[in-house]
């Protein structure tokens, strides 16, 4: 074989090798596009879950004392605070009064929220 035909069978060999690599990058990004848009309705299912409820609820960090990263509007009626009051402030800064039972089953429903978020998500 001369110098001209194998340089010209190592060309085909080369981009053969880029059409495939070509191909593995378009499945590659289709499969992004779709672990997003379901990253995107996960989220926004959440998003509605979370401020439908009618229990005060709260995203707390898995810190020493746990500080609200979130709540939801029955939360900021509950305990009168606006959600901006209430982000950034220790879970102690929401304490019920026990004699009133709604405030204290308000309070494990955060309690339960704050057990949850320590948890790493597991999905299926």
């Amino acid at each position: 074989m001369d110098y001209s035909k194998m340089k010209k069978a190592r060309l085909i060999e080369e981009i053969e090798a880029l059409r495939e690599k070509m191909v593995e990058l378009e499945r590659g990004q289709a499969e992004r596009k779709q672990a997003e848009e379901a990253l995107r309705e996960s989220k926004e299912l959440f998003q509605k879950t979370f401020t439908s409820q009618r229990d005060a609820l709260f995203i707390l960090d898995a810190k020493t004392p746990p500080t609200i990263l979130d709540c939801n509007p029955a939360a900021m009626e509950v305990f009168g605070y606006t959600r901006q009051e209430m982000l950034g402030r220790k879970r102690a800064f929401l304490w019920a009064c026990r004699s009133d039972w709604r405030c204290v089953l308000w309070t494990l429903t955060a309690c339960f929220v704050l057990w949850l978020s320590a948890r790493p998500p597991t999905y299926t």
